[in-house]
């Protein structure tokens, strides 16, 4: 159910994605798991103290100890976040409007403030609708900076337009200074899997999701 990307293997970070899962049954599985309630924005929150209250955003920073957090998705990219010494962590629910607001970005700010070096950071982007599925339409294309109006980011086929949500999220982590080599995106196209994946654009409702999850392991 639950798979460790390569850029964190090889530094022992506990991330983790996995496939489709029941709305009803998460809270079974991931009982103690701190998501935030997602709203499609740039709202980042950064945790000192374990907070019971209910955090309205897309992407939560912590550097506690034993604390797990995620995001849930179904066509949206959910980005996990770690330093190689493993001293914080984030995770990242970034749709187009998230992107579009730079949200990765803002994360990445919070956490180079903590005096994490970029070279330090690693970035997981789990399975998300890729641009061979994500056709957008000209409301959306006239929100694009001109930069990004072509390919990767924007890419054309016949006589639609595609977008590449992963790049644009690439753009920002590298524009940081992060290494491309620390990135790492995942091919799989969560409209194209039925079987392995839940998708918002192909079903139309919020019956399953993907989940995403980080924790800080006190060791």
């Amino acid at each position: 159910m639950l798979y460790c990307p390569e850029c964190f293997q090889q530094f022992k970070i506990n991330g983790y994605f996995s496939q489709k899962i029941p709305k009803k049954e998460i809270s079974l599985y991931f009982p103690k798991v701190l998501f935030p309630k997602q709203i499609h924005s740039n709202k980042v929150f950064y945790l000192e103290k374990i907070d019971s209250s209910i955090l309205e955003g897309d992407a939560i920073i912590t550097t506690l100890k034993n604390l797990t957090i995620g995001v849930q998705t179904a066509d949206c990219l959910p980005i996990l976040v770690a330093d190689k010494n493993k001293k914080v962590i984030g995770a990242i629910h970034a749709g187009w409007r998230g992107t579009l607001s730079g949200i990765l970005k803002k994360t990445l700010e919070k956490i180079l403030s903590l005096g994490i070096d970029p070279e330090d950071i690693l970035i997981a982007i789990g399975p998300h609708i890729q641009s061979c599925c994500y056709e957008v339409g000209e409301d959306l294309i006239e929100l694009l900076p001109d930069k990004f109006k072509t390919s990767p980011y924007l890419i054309k086929r016949d006589e639609s337009f595609y977008l590449n949500l992963s790049h644009l999220n690439l753009f920002q982590a590298k524009d940081l200074g992060i290494p491309e080599k620390n990135i790492w995106i995942s091919k799989e196209c969560t409209s194209c899997n039925k079987e392995k994946y839940h998708s918002y654009r192909r079903e139309k409702n919020y019956l399953y999701s993907q989940v995403s999850i980080i924790t800080l392991k006190d060791v």
